[in-house]
């Protein structure tokens, strides 16, 4: 089998998390790099489309440039479970003039090769280490806006008073 021409990010294996996992959409956007030097059609399919919606299904991915892809869990679906399903992505080089969905109908599409990459879903509540390690940074966030904001009162006050004595 050729090798797949188009760098998939993430590549291994796509994560749906959300606290409202099931009750709400839950959206995973897919970087797809181009590094050939020729326009590649790309075909996204999945293993159930009501519980998926792909935009776009179909695209054209310019030579040595990238797309993105936004993958969305549909609300009110039962949370299935991890590994159960998957996507496939066809790509196929073609002349960069034709409809990309109208050229997966053609004869040439056939020379198009796929990559599955596989599912997993995660209520968030589930995942405690990587909480943790978010919680931290935010906090970390929080407190440095915090003492900047404190910085800038403080420089504020000091000029005020300059221009008091100033006066």
């Amino acid at each position: 089998m050729t090798d797949f021409p188009l760098i998939i990010e993430p590549g291994d294996k796509i994560l749906f998390s959300s606290k409202f996992l099931g009750d709400q959409a839950c959206a995973v956007t897919i970087n797809v790099k181009n590094s050939t030097k020729e326009h590649q059609a790309c075909k996204v399919k999945c293993t159930n489309n009501e519980m998926f919606k792909i935009r776009p299904p179909v695209s054209t991915i310019k030579p040595e440039s990238s797309g993105k892809i936004v993958i969305t869990f549909n609300p009110k679906k039962q949370i299935p479970e991890c590994g159960k399903h998957f996507f496939n992505f066809y790509s196929c080089p073609f002349d960069g003039e034709q409809n990309p969905r109208k050229f997966f109908a053609t004869e040439k599409a056939k020379d198009s090769v796929s990559k599955k990459i596989f599912v997993d879903f995660k209520k968030e509540e589930d995942v405690k280490e990587n909480d943790k390690e978010n919680k931290e940074v935010e906090k970390k966030d929080v407190e440095k806006k915090d003492n900047e904001k404190k910085d800038n009162e403080k420089k504020d006050n000091n000029e005020k008073k300059d221009n008091e004595k100033k006066e």
